[in-house]
């Protein structure tokens, strides 16, 4: 069992206050056994010239560019897209494989979606345009889903101020903590079978979070 953390001391958690989202991410993604699991694949296949694929798609499942963060790691220099917050164009991108006879470009066939670059991650969206129409009905559109999307988002990131408590409860379960224990660090003063349904779900919303929940901090 990896040991990440001392659940029972709350400064071995980040604070609410001034602790940015993509540090949240990280600190659920990291308990994540998949994510384990897969970090350590990712370590074995290191120097394998054969596999250069597998590592680089192991890491674009979580987000990531070519690399797999160490999850016993806390980086407290954290991965941050460097990606400044204006909008990109991902456009159609022709391969050109040649000349004719006649010095005209043959076009290669696009047959995967490589086509489109630089690829999103798992914070990003995408919208296509399609320039042969007027633009301000698409605009309006795009606007609308978009803002739907975000609302999405934040509906599923659940509320960031029980995230270090949330976070207890996660390192807790992993060492075997019982019930009647969390209820006496957490809830010494509430009814004890109220106490002991309201760990339940919050341990449930915490392993939601650890599971697939991070993708949307």
């Amino acid at each position: 069992m990896i040991t990440l953390a001392d659940w029972k001391n709350a400064a071995d958690y980040p604070p609410v206050a001034g602790t940015l989202l993509p540090r949240w991410h990280w600190e659920f993604l990291r308990r994540n056994k998949t994510y384990q699991d897969e970090f350590n694949l990712y370590e074995r296949l290191k120097g394998d010239p054969d596999a250069v694929a597998e590592r680089v798609r192991l890491a674009r499942k979580y987000g990531l560019d070519d690399i797999m963060l160490d999850y016993r790691d806390p980086l407290e220099a954290l991965f941050q897209s460097p990606r400044k917050q204006e909008i990109r164009l991902v456009q159609w991108h022709t391969a050109w494989v040649g000349e004719d006879e006649k010095g005209i470009l043959i076009e290669g066939k696009n047959e995967h979606m490589d086509y489109l670059d630089p690829r999103i991650r798992q914070h990003e969206c995408c919208a296509v345009f399609n320039l042969r129409h007027d633009l301000e009905p698409q605009l309006d559109n795009a606007l609308d889903k978009i803002k739907r999307l975000k609302q999405r988002y934040q509906e599923r990131r659940g509320q960031v101020e029980f995230y270090p408590y949330y976070l207890r409860l996660i390192d807790a379960e992993d060492a075997g903590v019982g019930s009647e224990e969390l209820i006496a660090c957490f809830m010494p003063e509430i009814e004890r079978l109220i106490a002991m349904k309201k760990i339940k779900n919050d341990l449930k919303e915490a392993m939601r979070l650890r599971d697939i929940g991070y993708q949307y901090i």
